[in-house]
């Protein structure tokens, strides 16, 4: 029983310090540990010696920071074991510093100090506490541990998040994430990596931000879909509203037999606003296709249609996406068929008409204020939800999480062997210690 409490107690201030969140981890006497603190005082501060001077002469073995010492941790340490009785600063203006040891003990007033409340440790810190034969009689192998009135200060780089949600729905092979909560209020940063949590049945991902700015092409949401020819002709045709129900399975047909004009191979899509059209993305079948055909831009219902891209590949892209660069301002688009080049597809007669499976189009609104958004280094696999959902009258946040997996100080050691060994490292705080983790 005694040996499951004690692990029990482990297990639990190894997570406590581990959350990483925004809020403060403070066990122990935290009055007498600042008298012990205020104790080291000028004369500690005296006698301030560098690492980066001392470890010659401290070689690899085990070490020990003096009473009364007070040492800046201002290179990488790799030594067999490090017990703290003076203080330990980490220099907070270098970065990827790396203190390595089978053990951390601090014990006897000694203090290891990363980071001030005033003075963060913003850049990356990491204590590896590594596989060995050390041990100690009190507090075992492998460790970071306070005995005594030992203190442990940890102030990292603060997020006033960790995480959030997608505002928007994201999908291949996008490279932006729109978020619920803006980035920068968030305290998040170019160079972060940011995990993307799966929706559907893809995988999550892990991306590095590349950028924070204002997105500059996007998908845009259509919001109505109309046709030259529909189900009301020809059942089999379908909707129109097939080509942006996001089921690849279902698809619009513009079948006219008997009684063809030519005019009836469109289907045109309301944008709900002004917008800046970058791209146009259709996906024809296999056979009932158009080897030409245009993407045509209005701006109002009672403006003239304008051509603003023409496709003459439509063979050799059939049965697969086709993006068209377009770059014009339109509150509605248009997918139309050209009806003289359908006589010489080869497959089926003109008047099957075509068929759309469907139809993305990107770009940016005109008329409203843009949000910040993540720009990523590389675009996501799958399609990742976000947003509000609107079903059967009620609403639903759908979305996927976006968790920032940087976190400037980090504790971890060797595990590739933990099945196999059960031995991780663990953190401990006894008697009248302090650990004050934050961020």
């Amino acid at each position: 029983l005694k040996s499951c409490a004690c692990n029990m107690a482990r297990f639990l201030v190894g997570c406590l310090v581990f959350a990483w969140s925004a809020y403060s981890i403070s066990l122990g006497a935290a009055e007498a540990n600042n008298a012990s603190l205020a104790a080291h005082g000028a004369a500690a501060v005296a006698q301030r010696r560098l690492w980066s001077q001392l470890k010659s002469s401290k070689g690899s073995g085990a070490c020990a920071v003096p009473s009364g010492e007070t040492w800046l941790l201002d290179a990488d340490m790799r030594v067999e074991t490090l017990t703290i009785h003076g203080v330990l600063e980490w220099d907070i203006t270098k970065d990827g510093l790396e203190l390595r040891a089978g053990y951390v003990l601090i014990e006897l007033g000694g203090v290891l100090q990363i980071g001030t409340p005033e003075a963060p440790m913003d850049l990356r810190a990491t204590i590896y506490i590594a596989k060995g034969r050390s041990f100690h009689p009190l507090v075992g192998k492998r460790f970071l541990a306070t005995l005594d009135d030992g203190t442990v200060r940890i102030h990292g780089r603060r997020l006033e998040r960790t995480w959030t949600l997608l505002a928007r729905d994201t999908k291949a092979p996008e490279d932006q994430i729109f978020l619920k909560h803006d980035p920068k209020a968030m305290r998040w940063r170019v160079g972060d990596r940011v995990g993307l949590a799966t929706t559907t049945r893809g995988e999550s991902t892990i991306h590095r931000i590349k950028d924070i700015s204002k997105p500059t092409n996007y998908r845009l949401s259509i919001t109505g879909a109309e046709a030259g020819v529909d189900k009301a002709r020809f059942e089999a045709n379908g909707v129109a509203q097939s080509v942006i129900d996001g089921d690849p399975s279902t698809g619009w047909g513009s079948w006219c037999a008997p009684g063809c004009t030519g005019d009836e191979h469109w289907v045109s899509l309301g944008l709900g606003g002004p917008c800046y059209i970058t791209r146009v993305g259709v996906k024809f079948d296999t056979s009932r296709y158009s080897p030409k055909y245009y993407v045509q831009v209005r701006s109002g219902q009672a403006g003239q249609w304008k051509t603003a891209a023409t496709v003459t590949d439509g063979k050799d892209t059939r049965g697969k996406w086709r993006w068209i660069d377009v770059g014009a301002d339109a509150s509605e688009f248009r997918i139309k068929a050209d009806w003289a080049s359908m006589s010489t597809r080869g497959t089926e007669q003109r008047f099957a008409g075509i068929k759309v499976f469907e139809v993305e189009v990107y770009g940016r609104e005109l008329d409203k204020g843009l949000p910040l958004v993540l720009h990523l280094d590389t675009p996501v696999k799958y399609l990742h939800m976000g947003g509000v959902r609107e079903y059967r009258g009620r609403r639903f946040e759908m979305a996927g999480e976006v968790v920032n997996l940087e976190r400037s100080v980090v504790i971890t050691g060797d595990h590739d062997d933990f099945e196999e060994s059960l031995e991780g490292l663990h953190t401990i705080m006894s008697g009248q210690g302090l650990f004050d983790v934050r961020y």
